[in-house]
């Protein structure tokens, strides 16, 4: 059809198309414009509800803070900067942290020792008789050996072994320890000596005294004395860490306490100082409750609300009317009662609460404006006074605000019901939209049509006009 239109006109010499693109524009603009409107208003009001959404979760993330027990339980940890003996500390012998639910306490604590995992020392020579020159001169075994890995002892203890071929040099035997299978964490490595001999460092990886590591097999390729045995060439025997807390000792086959005080983590960094007796000097440390902190989580709260307000205000504002003509200048939820009605349902939740007289005995105060904050002297104050009775009156609130927030928040519920009704409602107006456009192109098939025949039938007239023009001159040519 583009291609009749485009020769519309070249018979009659009349501009058509130019009328036909006028009529057709005139038309769409007819059918198009209410429905365009809505679309893009209904496109506004899915944007609106996608931001009422995210301001609802934030809110919803502060009030679930007040459902959680930790919430309640934050402590401080501190530590003195002096020993028992009134030392200044250039660097802290253990380090403590607080568990979630842990209470306040008080500590003097001293590291006995930390904990060491077992490492041997050994020397291979050129003149071990494990070894031999090969023909470079090259140390290497003069045989084929084994050797036989062991940590710990009983049901418990762990094994891997270790086949050295004949010719191995004294690299080939450390990378045939570091690459065994089965290797539980054992390390071999050397430095070689000006005088050529391999000092040689094999070292486990974990600590505690059940942990020793032994070796047996061909041992003497360690440069190590087979007649005495593996242990005769340890340098370091591995051993517990032990520490002293409130007079108690403690012991762990790591540097880190995590199960034997409650409610703290104590890790072992290096030995304490000793006192001229030769006992280890104690550092004070305590753990207080962290009352600012659970100040912070419930002040959140009631911010969380005022703000969440504000925006359901700002949402939900109605457009202006200038001679009765909207100036859509309202928010993206203009009107919608939801934005109305949400912060006065949630408020209530705080206004009829039957903890209502405790919360405003704790801080809890309203404005004018509608707008909640809490008085942190005050609510601070309650907290020393009666921890539990305080943390449980918020925790109920958080219970009764988070019950109303689910009709709103839950899947299937009222804002999820907004929106897929607000987008099935966009959907129906695409679907229009794209029915007008084929109204539209039938619409403009009628008039190429039409004026195509118009076309031809003003080019025929325009025939006999010229033939009828020229007799009427013949006849008054051949008159005079």
């Amino acid at each position: 059809m583009s291609s009749t239109i485009s020769t519309l006109g070249t018979q009659s010499g009349m501009d058509l198309k130019s009328v036909i693109d006028a009529m057709v524009s005139n038309y769409k603009s007819t059918l198009e414009t209410s429905v365009t409107t809505q679309k893009k208003l209904m496109e506004v009001q899915i944007s609106g509800i996608s931001t009422l959404k995210s301001s609802v979760s934030t809110f919803s993330d502060k009030v679930s803070k007040l459902l959680d027990d930790d919430s309640y339980t934050p402590v401080s940890v501190s530590r003195e900067t002096t020993d028992s003996e009134g030392n200044e500390l250039k660097s802290y012998p253990y380090g403590i942290s607080a568990k979630s639910g842990a209470s306040a306490g008080r500590y003097d604590i001293s590291v006995l020792q930390t904990a060491k995992s077992t490492e041997f020392s050994s020397k291979i020579a050129s003149d071990s008789s494990a070894y031999k020159a090969d023909s470079d001169g090259n140390l290497v075994t003069d045989k084929d050996s084994t050797l036989t890995f062991t940590k710990g002892t009983g049901d418990d203890a762990k094994t891997f072994t270790v086949s050295v071929k004949a010719g191995s040099s004294v690299d080939d035997v450390r990378k045939a320890i570091n690459d065994a299978s089965g290797n539980f964490g054992i390390s071999a490595n050397y430095v070689r000596g000006n005088d050529g001999a391999y000092n040689l460092s094999i070292q486990s990886d974990s600590t505690g005294a059940s942990n020793e590591v032994s070796i047996t097999g061909d041992i003497a390729i360690l440069g190590m004395d087979e007649s005495k045995g593996s242990s005769d060439s340890i340098k370091q025997h591995a051993q517990d860490a032990k520490i002293n807390v409130n007079g108690t000792e403690i012991s762990s086959d790591t540097n880190t306490f995590d199960k034997q005080v409650s409610g703290v983590t104590i890790t072992a960094y290096e030995e304490s100082a000793k006192n001229d007796d030769g006992s280890h000097a104690t550092v004070h440390s305590e753990i207080t409750r962290d009352y600012s902190s659970v100040t912070s989580t419930v002040s959140a709260m009631f911010s969380g609300l005022n703000e969440l307000s504000a925006s359901c205000e700002k949402l939900g504002k109605r457009d202006t009317y200038t001679n009765g003509v909207s100036n859509y200048d309202g928010g993206d939820l203009a009107g919608s009662s939801i934005t109305q009605n949400m912060p006065i349902v949630l408020k209530n939740v705080i206004l009829k609460s039957d903890n209502l007289p405790k919360l405003l005995e704790y801080g809890v105060t309203m404005a004018k404006d509608g707008t909640f904050s809490l008085d942190s002297s005050k609510f601070q104050k309650a907290l020393k006074e009666d921890y539990t009775g305080v943390t449980n009156a918020f925790k109920e609130l958080g219970n009764q605000m988070n019950a109303s927030l689910k009709t709103y928040t839950r899947t299937g519920g009222i804002l999820d019901t907004y929106q897929n009704s607000s987008k099935s409602q966009l959907d129906s107006y695409e679907k229009r939209l794209e029915q007008y456009d084929e109204r539209v192109s039938a619409y403009e098939n009628m008039l190429t049509a039409r004026f195509s025949k118009l076309d031809k039938l003003v080019s025929t007239w325009n025939g006999y006009s010229s033939s009828l023009t020229s007799i009427f001159k013949q006849l008054q040519n051949s008159g005079d």
